[in-house]
């Protein structure tokens, strides 16, 4: 049986914007951070979770924020992404052993 929680990270009220250049920013009503964004193709298989192998090649997303003069950093590794095919969302999983992180990002 799948169980899913919700899970809050406390950026749900802000806005992610991955710019072209490689840059990104996170912005909400208490907050700025500055950083970077990458997307990486991986070829050769993975484990996912629940340590069941893959033979697949699967895209990743690494997100570098901070904000120090708040004391804040966000460093963040996906494992693997999904594009939808309308184009306004991308998924983002994380998959530490025994669980997995979904994160939806929607394009406004």
């Amino acid at each position: 049986m799948l169980n899913s929680d919700r899970i809050y990270t406390g950026y749900e009220g802000g806005v992610f914007v991955f710019n072209n250049d490689g840059t990104a920013s996170y912005s909400d009503a208490s907050i700025q951070m500055n950083g970077s964004w990458d997307i990486r193709r991986i070829s050769g298989g993975y484990s996912d979770s629940e340590g069941n192998w893959h033979d697949e090649s699967r895209t990743t997303l690494i997100i570098h924020l901070y904000n120090f003069n708040a004391n804040r950093v966000l460093d963040w590794y996906f494992d693997r992404t999904d594009f939808r095919s309308s184009g306004d969302r991308l998924i983002a999983f994380m998959d530490p052993p025994g669980y997995t992180y979904k994160y939806d990002f929607r394009k406004q």
